[in-house]
């Protein structure tokens, strides 16, 4: 789970696939909150907030597609 924190995604393999997408839906929601909130301070638009939020998700979806594409080079590997 340290691995997943520390932002090493691509070469954590000490967790479990589950785990994995958790945290990483976990990580996009506190994102997401933390931009709405900022939207209230920096008087963004809520469509904005949102198109930021989107972003943020379709780029941890990559990450970890391309995590899970690594891990099962590596098990093909053996």
């Amino acid at each position: 789970m340290a691995c997943i924190q520390a932002g090493h995604i691509r070469s954590c393999s000490c967790t479990t696939r589950g785990r994995i997408d958790g945290s990483i839906y976990f990580t996009a929601l506190i994102f997401f909150y933390q931009i709405f909130r900022l939207s209230f301070i920096t008087h963004l638009t809520f469509h904005t907030s949102i198109l930021i939020f989107l972003f943020l998700v379709t780029t941890f979806e990559i990450q970890l597609v391309h995590a899970h594409m690594l891990r099962d080079q590596r098990k093909a590997r053996k």
